[in-house]
């Protein structure tokens, strides 16, 4: 191991070592994010996780993914959830396209993150006009509406790094809302048609109002 990933491994684990306690991991995968806000914000800033894979002429840190695969191993060792691996695996397949080296910077990454996610909702949500085979009834299980929703929500994310001021922010936020409104109207419409569970309606439900509880505490934070 070279001397810069050395460095690289022991600032990390101080880092977990400092702030990830094993209380206060059980309190990170419970919250909201389900990680540690505080501490993902000191390792993008200590150690540039959020963009450890991207080259440097690109704005980001110029690692390399053993880089990467160093930070994850002192994570797990204490369980510390992050959006890490997400994140890398998502730089990594769009450096790897051609997009990618047409429009230099972070916020080229952010624009094709969104616009793949953004593609892949409403491709699953057209999923569901899918007419069902000859003589079956359609039934749809409930890991689409998981789907909908985490798409949905890298949408969104993806949108708020691109945002310059609070307002496009929350206007994110609010767009999430409304596809998740009309996600349970979706699976209003299916439990009535006997297609998906009375769970599925609930988990639809859910996910509304965890974006409108984000909505107001936006409106709160202004």
């Amino acid at each position: 191991m070279s001397e810069e990933r050395e460095l690289l491994r022991e600032t990390v684990a101080a880092l977990v070592d400092k702030h990830a306690s094993p209380a206060a991991v059980r309190e990170a995968m419970a919250s909201e994010r389900g990680y540690d806000e505080s501490l993902w914000k000191l390792l993008c800033e200590q150690v540039g996780v959020a963009a450890l894979v991207v080259p440097e002429e690109m704005g980001g840190a110029g690692g390399e993914l053993a880089d990467a695969a160093v930070v994850l191993e002192e994570l797990g060792k204490a369980l510390v959830p992050t959006p890490l691996l997400g994140t890398t695996l998502a730089e990594l397949a769009l450096l790897a396209s051609d997009a990618a080296a047409n429009e230099p910077g972070l916020a080229a990454l952010a624009k094709l993150r969104r616009d793949k996610a953004a593609k892949i909702f409403d491709g699953l949500l057209d999923g569901f006009n899918e007419p069902a085979p000859p003589g079956q009834k359609r039934a749809f299980g409930g890991g689409r509406f998981e789907a909908l929703y985490q798409w949905s929500r890298r949408w969104m994310e993806a949108e708020q790094e691109l945002a310059t001021k609070e307002a496009g922010r929350r206007a994110a936020i609010e767009e999430h809302h409304k596809r998740m409104a009309k996600v349970v109207k979706l699976a209003d419409a299916l439990l009535g048609a006997g297609e998906v569970s009375a769970n599925d309606k609930e988990a639809a439900e859910f996910y509304r109002l965890e974006a409108e509880s984000w909505l107001k505490k936006s409106g709160k934070d202004r």
